[in-house]
């Protein structure tokens, strides 16, 4: 592994790691009780994983590719990996669909976008876990909190 494809990891997951803990405070100083209870735990198993990410990708950085079939491994999963300017821009264009076109319709094209980028082509699977995240997003939000989505000129 280069030493790029280590610290990138490591510096991401710091940085959503202090993240975190700067809303983990945020919401403890600043929300009342009840209001404060799903952001604390948000916050508090956010900074879990990105501690665990961090040691995890340190163990990486200091394990030696030791035979052949470690080094393809790391070469495969290199080359397969997008560049993280990809995702951001991705988002970003997630982002503005939501604010055109409407939630629903802006995350069936994400949701069947992203795996096609990464060379994913099980389409009964991305069908399926797509109409499952929409069911959720809909029953977690709109049915259960009574938020409503966002609704552009489409939905």
């Amino acid at each position: 592994m280069t030493r790029n494809q280590v610290i990138v990891p490591i510096l991401l997951n710091l940085f959503i790691l202090l993240l975190s803990l700067l809303f983990l405070i945020l919401a403890i100083t600043g929300l009342s009780s009840e209001s404060a209870s799903a952001p604390i735990l948000v916050c508090a198993l956010t900074i879990i994983v990105a501690a665990f990410a961090i040691v995890e990708d340190y163990r990486k950085k200091n394990k030696p590719a030791t035979d052949e079939g470690e080094e393809e491994a790391a070469e495969e999963t290199g080359e397969s990996q997008k560049p993280m300017w990809f995702i951001l821009a991705l988002t970003l264009i997630y982002y503005l669909l939501i604010i055109y076109v409407g939630f629903f319709v802006s995350t069936v094209l994400f949701l069947l976008v992203i795996p096609y980028m990464y060379k994913f082509r099980n389409w009964k699977l991305i069908i399926i876990s797509t109409i499952s995240m929409l069911v959720i997003y809909w029953g977690g939000f709109s049915w259960l909190m009574n938020v409503r989505f966002p609704s552009g000129f489409l939905l």
